[in-house]
């Protein structure tokens, strides 16, 4: 799926040609690393043809590149559904006042994030530039159960030159190369504290919007014995983390408005992490 999990070739190339044009043997390459090692020759040459007979990509002497009708068409379509007045979601969450609150319930961790991504893009559109988003996980899984779509959030902070103070509470092999590597001047990881929250709670400040999450203790466990054995990601280690978060353990998700408690957890991140201006915590 093209902006999620890669499962088709056509959307490895789609990704691949999303930053240049290539020459074929290049693109080959580069779809061998971001997807599939095994790919040959001729099988990329295949899905090609496909896509030019499709009219997504062009082809320009010996190079390939996406086609800017098919583009459009795309352009199009992500701004009826981005932009629609009338979306529920859009009009009741920003419609909160203060004290409102929602709560959704779901059968695995990996369709709570789903969820939760849908309504933080809401208050990260309409929350200001410059005040920071908090964030707190015990450990971050989600960048290895779902790559695509953590890679696309964090490198969005850097686009927009928005801030995010990030926490975990994890201090394991795989939570520090995750601050190593995930690190700027946008995204500032902390790791290793808890602010007292439990093992299996989640949480997130956009504005005075505040996202609770609570996954189920089996889960937590599963996870963090996989963040104990596991130094480094591998292609089996990943497959495990991704299985285990599809499996069948209840997740919920509180979504709130509220100034007080919002503002509470500004002061406890602003002990740890420094903020230049013209980032700011607290709206004047």
């Amino acid at each position: 799926m093209i902006f999620g999990e890669k499962t088709r070739t056509e959307d490895a190339v789609i990704e691949a040609l999303d930053k240049q044009p290539e020459s074929g043997p290049d693109l080959l390459r580069v779809v061998q690393e971001i997807f599939k090692p095994s790919l040959s020759k001729q099988g990329l040459y295949s899905v090609l043809r496909n896509l030019q007979k499709s009219e997504v990509i062009t082809k320009t002497k010996n190079h390939y590149g996406l086609n800017r009708v098919w583009l459009q068409k795309i352009r199009k379509f992500s701004e009826r559904h981005i932009h629609k007045s009338e979306s529920v979601d859009e009009a009741n969450v920003l419609d909160f006042e203060d004290g409102d609150s929602v709560t959704y319930r779901f059968k695995n961790p990996f369709l709570m994030d789903v969820t939760w991504g849908h309504l933080y893009d809401i208050l990260y559109e309409a929350n200001p530039t410059h005040q920071v988003m908090l964030n707190y996980h015990p450990h971050e899984w989600l960048m290895l159960s779902r790559p695509e779509t953590e890679r696309y959030w964090l490198n969005r902070f850097k686009e927009d030159k928005k801030m995010l103070l990030f926490t975990i509470s994890g201090n394991s092999a795989l939570d520090k190369k995750f601050q190593k590597d995930w690190s700027s001047e946008y995204v500032k990881i902390n790791i290793g504290e808890s602010y007292d929250l439990k093992s299996n709670q989640y949480l997130s400040v956009v504005g005075d919007y505040i996202f609770e999450i609570t996954t189920d203790p089996l889960f937590e466990e599963r996870v963090n014995k996989f963040f104990k054995e596991n130094d480094y990601l591998d292609e089996s280690a990943q497959k495990q983390i991704a299985s285990i978060s599809k499996q069948k353990y209840k997740s919920k998700l509180k979504l709130s408005k509220n100034k007080k408690k919002a503002d509470a957890w500004r002061k406890k991140y602003k002990k740890d992490f420094y903020v230049p201006k013209p980032y700011y915590f607290f709206e004047e």
